[in-house]
């Protein structure tokens, strides 16, 4: 399990800094390895509902079974008309963005409420199009919660901080690895991440 400790301390890094309080609607888009982390984390800090959006009906069932309370399919639904229905017009509390592509982003940001926060994990390399008014109009909250990106020695304080809840078995990483390969599989296992949309997380043992 060492060899995912990047991407895990990243992800549970972005959970514990997400703003949840006690109470709260949280949501989800984008239910990767990073998004399943951080959606476990958030229920753990007290999101009452917990709404978990993908486009792949294998990571929304994985999620459900973490802990999510309501799972949208993207391709099936519109999730901003759904997350508004579910809080009566008013929107999440707070929103993580974890697709990381420009669908996505303008979704999360319609999804979060007057005063609500955006959690930004995704690193997107190309320019998006959002609706900056909103944050002005509604006074929304951003959170950049790149762990990766702070000084060696802020990392070197936070990375035993995020780890410890993996440690102490609060939030799981087992279920998030769909495959385990050998070295001499090694083409399998790319073929696997690659072409697999199901595919979380694939382990090559030594």
């Amino acid at each position: 399990m060492a060899c995912l400790g990047e991407p895990i301390a990243c992800a549970m890094f972005s959970g514990l800094h997400s703003k949840v309080n006690l109470g709260d609607t949280a949501v989800l888009y984008g239910m990767g390895f990073a998004g399943q982390i951080i959606a476990q984390v958030m229920k753990q800090k007290g999101a009452k509902t917990l709404i978990a959006g993908d486009v792949v009906e294998e990571k929304l069932k994985i999620a459900r079974s973490l802990g999510a309370d309501i799972i949208i399919h993207s391709g099936h639904e519109d999730p901003v008309e759904r997350i508004l229905e579910v809080t009566k017009g008013q929107g999440a509390d707070v929103v993580a963005e974890v697709a990381g592509v420009a669908q996505s982003i303008n979704q999360s940001i319609e999804s979060v409420g007057h005063n609500g926060t955006l959690v930004f994990y995704s690193w997107v390399t190309q320019d998006v199009n959002i609706n900056i008014s909103r944050f002005h109009h509604d006074s929304l909250y951003l959170i950049n919660t790149g762990l990766a990106h702070h000084t060696l020695q802020e990392r070197s304080i936070r990375i035993p901080w995020v780890l410890r809840p993996i440690i102490q078995g609060t939030v799981k990483i087992a279920p998030l690895i769909n495959r385990r390969c050998q070295l001499d599989q090694v083409d399998e296992a790319f073929r696997v991440s690659v072409e697999d949309e199901a595919a979380i997380k694939v382990v090559l043992d030594f």
